[in-house]
């Protein structure tokens, strides 16, 4: 492998999603390089809620609305250096990384499944309520 990583990068290629939780649990730190395209960050929710030591994303709106607490989680994609360098900074920096993972597994439980189904039966129940009212109960 370039650059002598081979001892501490392994290349898997595709893995399926069952496969998943246990790759990302088993990182110490799970990088997400996107520039773009990217509407919600759901790939970070999914690495920091299986136990990576850390989530490092690529500074796009997306991945900002997920991380936005932990700003220091959040680098220029396109800056490489930068990247490389905030790398190797939380994986030479223990507490660090540990203190940004805990903050990041702390700001997640507000994407828990009980959170937000709850959040989407006050959202039906409202609109239901403004549909029965206006005598609307048509579905658009």
């Amino acid at each position: 492998m370039a650059n002598n990583l081979g001892d501490c990068v392994e290349l898997v290629g595709r893995i399926t999603e069952e496969e998943k939780p246990d790759y990302l649990a088993s990182a110490d730190l799970a990088v997400f390089p996107s520039k773009s395209g990217e509407s919600f960050g759901i790939v970070l929710v999914e690495a920091i809620a299986s136990g990576a030591g850390v989530t490092l994303g690529g500074d796009n709106p997306g991945y900002r609305s997920v991380l936005s607490e932990s700003p220091e989680s959040l680098v220029d994609p396109v800056n490489k250096q930068e990247f490389a360098d905030r790398i190797d900074l939380l994986l030479s920096d223990t507490s660090l990384a540990k203190f940004i993972g805990d903050k990041q597994r702390q700001q997640i439980t507000k994407y828990d499944v009980a959170v937000v189904g709850q959040q989407l039966v006050v959202l039906y129940d409202r609109e239901i309520a403004l549909r029965k009212k206006n005598g609307n109960n048509e579905v658009i």
